[in-house]
C-alpha cells in the first residue's frame, strides 16, 4: 500500500523513484518537498502552516456558517 502512494507521489514529481538493479524501488524526496517541510534549511517560505489551517476543524465550520 506504501508503496502504491510513494509510486503516486513519484508521477506527480513529489518524490523521485529508482529502480535497483534487483527490482526494488528507491524513493527519495523532490525539490518541491522544500514547501512541505516546516523552517526548511535554506529559509524558503513553507506552506506546512497552510496546509495545517486549510485541515482545522474551526476553520472549515466557517466557511459553511450562515
Amino acid at each position: 500500500m506504501v508503496d502504491r502512494l510513494l509510486r503516486l507521489l513519484a508521477s506527480y514529481g513529489v518524490v523521485t523513484c529508482t529502480t535497483e538493479a534487483t527490482g526494488s524501488r528507491k524513493y527519495s524526496v523532490a525539490p518541491v518537498t522544500k514547501y512541505l517541510v516546516k523552517n526548511g534549511d535554506d529559509g524558503a517560505s513553507s506552506m506546512a502552516n497552510l496546509a495545517l489551517l486549510n485541515q482545522d476543524r474551526v476553520a472549515v465550520a466557517t466557511w459553511f456558517s450562515d
